[in-house]
């Protein structure tokens, strides 16, 4: 087939049509490649496979770069699949903004660890890989880096995953029920790993305290937390952790009344939480 021809051929083709027919291409010179192999061989599962070439799921820049690679692509080819992403999946379309507003996005501690684990994986992005680091399923994973894409925080090059920022630090409030969800996620993850008994430090104390010195001790605790991320980010870092510091009353005012007392504490907790 000419090359005219063969750019009107591929412009007619649904993007189902398109990768099945590179699939049997390589199907061709080897008769015992499956579709999941090549989800293997690309680091994705074999269902999000599935539902991409079905056009079950939006194509996304992160797929695009995987596809393009596992099915052996040519310029050409690679031009026309990259027309098949969403424009609601390309790579600079969604807010960038942190914290309780895209609480839907970095919803709990999963996208923050698969963020800090590809800092230390020397270029390894594999799904299943990451999934057994951290505990998740793959399914988890490619959720997660969907996200982290979506919220510019990696991008995909064609030598891989790149990072967008050097470094990521959120902290804020517990000022709605978004926020309060997110933290909670964190607190049954720090339970779980203390059930498995995972190399894990706790420590706490409970005490009396003038609240007039409350917001002196925030800033110290923010100090304190600094000088613990440089003294644990020194040399080789292998390992992801979670960093949590939380200060909340045990006593109601006595001012208040018990159901006031309620919606205060739901309010009232000040915690901080790092992500290195």
């Amino acid at each position: 087939m000419t090359s005219w021809l063969n750019t009107v051929f591929m412009q007619n083709q649904t993007i189902t049509e398109f990768m099945m027919n590179k699939f049997e291409e390589l199907r061709k010179s080897n008769r015992r490649i499956s579709l999941r192999m090549v989800a293997y061989k690309i680091g994705i599962t074999p269902g999000r496979l599935s539902e991409l070439i079905r056009g079950k799921r939006p194509l996304s820049e992160f797929y695009f770069e995987k596809i393009s690679t596992g099915l052996g692509l040519n310029q050409d080819e690679r031009q026309q699949l990259r027309s098949y992403i969403s424009v609601t999946s390309r790579r600079f379309n969604s807010d960038r903004v942190l914290g309780v507003k895209s609480g839907n996005l970095m919803g709990g501690w999963e996208e923050y660890a698969i963020l800090n684990l590809l800092r230390i994986a020397n270029g390894n992005d594999d799904v299943n890989w990451i999934a057994e680091r951290l505990a998740l399923t793959p399914e988890q994973v490619e959720k997660g880096l969907e996200n982290l894409e979506r919220m510019e925080l990696i991008r995909n090059e064609e030598r891989g995953i790149e990072i967008v920022h050097r470094r990521l630090i959120t902290s804020y409030e517990c000022a709605n029920q978004e926020s309060r969800n997110y933290y909670k996620k964190h607190l049954e993850k720090a339970s779980q790993a203390m059930e498995l008994e995972m190399n894990s430090s706790y420590t706490g104390v409970t005490l009396t305290v003038n609240p007039q010195q409350i917001p002196v001790a925030e800033r110290m605790i923010e100090r304190f937390r600094g000088r613990i991320l440089r003294l644990l980010q020194q040399g080789t870092q292998s390992e992801v952790y979670s960093l949590n510091i939380q200060m909340f009353p045990l006593s109601v005012p006595e001012h208040l009344s018990k159901t006031a007392a309620g919606a205060n504490l739901a309010e009232s907790p000040r915690v901080e939480l790092d992500k290195v």
